[in-house]
């Protein structure tokens, strides 16, 4: 099988000839790793998720977003009022992170809720045309699968983007109806996101990067605020033939049985303890029909290759079958890992006898 059709029929839970394996690096890494000596190859063994431009735009009048160094900062401006987000972005992980939240206040959430319900998202006609490029050259080369990032769910982007842990709280418990209204009004725009996805850029996976576990939300909150509006999401998906998958490391042992409750949903990013507290063996048991990718996690890679393979393997021995599994580095490889350390763990899930 090619890399390509490897992880589609992960995706599928179909029967592979091998298990698909994503050791997850970035710039940094290779970086770090080249300074200490290593010779790295490329690609790095077990690359296969390559991003697609979202090419999602939101009227000029309602929404600017300016990009200067390290700074990310967007603007919602409504006929009640403006207020703004701004990230800060860190090199080591690749990512942006929230340095000053949009809601601080009620006048704010009436504010966002506004902007939700105005701001009708659009995709740019340019980069659309370069992105489905993009996609037709993948899919022609058969060596990876393509995902466009649809967003976060409602009840998250609330939480750790609008608000912050602390003050989303606060304010749902002093305000309850008003962070009811505004989640709803974000779940109308996180629909029109995904279907412009589905249907003009058909992606192998729309993926919403949750980054939920019981750290951040309890195991009431998700049931009751963040699971509704995933449900509708993915059925969303399965409508359009597509495929919904979400990044969800942590801690999701609490919310196993909800997680079970949607169908055929991807879940990548499961990370085992001490970081997480879930393994591959244990989700498989609670969500037979989940497709689940991860099994590790960023301490287990401090440790030696043989570390990894020895978790690995006693999970991957206690599982019944091998269908809709992969395996993944769950999070970001730490600099410090050695790069022969990935290449003989690659060897070891090559190698590995599935169970069909």
């Amino acid at each position: 099988m090619s890399a390509r059709e490897r992880w589609l029929a992960f995706m599928d839970a179909k029967p592979v000839d091998r298990l698909p394996f994503w050791a997850k690096t970035s710039a940094s890494y290779i970086a770090h790793r080249q300074n200490e000596g290593d010779i790295i190859t490329e690609p790095v063994p077990g690359s296969p998720w390559q991003w697609t431009d979202d090419c999602i735009i939101n009227q000029e009048n309602l929404w600017q977003c300016d990009v200067k160094d390290d700074t990310r900062r967007e603007c919602f401006t409504t006929s009640i009022g403006t207020t703004e987000l701004i990230y800060r972005y860190d090199h080591l992980s690749g990512s942006y992170y929230p340095e000053k939240h949009a809601i601080n206040t009620l006048d704010d959430i009436k504010i966002m809720t506004e902007w939700f319900l105005a701001a009708k998202p659009s995709l740019d006609e340019k980069r659309l045309e370069n992105a489905l490029q993009s996609i037709t050259k993948m899919k022609r080369e058969e060596n990876c699968i393509n995902s466009v990032i649809s967003g976060a769910s409602p009840f998250l982007y609330y939480v750790v983007h609008l608000a912050g842990l602390e003050n989303a709280n606060l304010l749902m418990m002093a305000f309850h109806e008003d962070v009811e209204a505004l989640l709803d009004a974000a779940l109308s725009h996180m629909i029109s996101r995904l279907k412009l996805h589905l249907e003009l850029m058909k992606p192998d996976i729309c993926l919403f990067v949750e980054n939920m576990s019981t750290m951040l939300v309890s195991p009431n909150q998700f049931h009751d605020y963040a699971l509704p509006h995933i449900k509708i999401l993915n059925d969303i998906c399965n409508k359009h033939n597509g495929r919904m998958a979400m990044q969800m490391p942590g801690h999701i042992s609490a919310i196993l049985n909800d997680l079970a409750s949607i169908d055929s949903l991807i879940i990548e990013g499961i990370c085992s303890p001490p970081v997480g507290d879930t393994t591959l063996d244990i989700m498989r048991n609670h969500c037979p029909n989940t497709r689940i990718a991860g099994g590790t996690n960023a301490a287990l890679w401090m440790k030696s290759a043989e570390s990894v393979i020895e978790e690995l393997s006693k999970n991957l021995d206690a599982m019944p079958h091998h269908r809709g599994v992969a395996i993944t580095s769950s999070d970001m490889i730490p600099p410090a890992t050695p790069f022969d350390t990935i290449t003989k763990v690659a060897d070891f899930i090559n190698s590995y006898p599935i169970k069909s």
